[in-house]
């Protein structure tokens, strides 16, 4: 796999970013099935030209989503995170289930998606 392009990642090293903590850290999943969804690796906020990129995402990941899975009640991406991450609440745990195993593994834009359960509480935490 290509090594993860260093020179368009904010500041020098790992600690340079908005926030505490490394910036290239994906908030803690946990294996029990939650409503709450993080994916990630969804974009590459260096390669992003419109400065509303993130809408565009939130806009075609919810339809996607609704069309496929179910409801989605919140959706956010972090459009700062080098890691492309997408946070998603779904009406119920059976849908956002379906939508893990319908996610997680596949490609999206080139890039292998992680899709990953979260707490209520990480994902207040986390949401942008």
């Amino acid at each position: 796999a290509p090594a993860m392009p260093l020179p368009g990642m904010p500041g020098p090293g790992m600690g340079a970013g908005p926030g505490p903590g490394p910036t290239a850290a994906i908030p803690a999943g946990q294996s029990a099935a939650s409503p709450f969804l993080l994916l990630a690796n969804m974009f590459d906020p260096a390669t992003e030209k419109e400065p509303d990129f993130h809408l565009d995402i939130q806009e075609d990941v919810k339809e996607e989503c609704e069309g496929k899975f179910g409801k989605v009640m919140l959706i956010g991406a972090d459009r700062a995170h080098p890691l492309g991450l997408v946070y998603i609440q779904f009406d119920t745990i059976d849908n956002a289930s379906k939508a893990q195993q319908g996610l997680n593994g596949r490609y999206f834009a080139g890039k292998q998606i992680l899709a990953q359960f979260m707490s209520a509480q990480s994902f207040e935490t986390n949401l942008p």
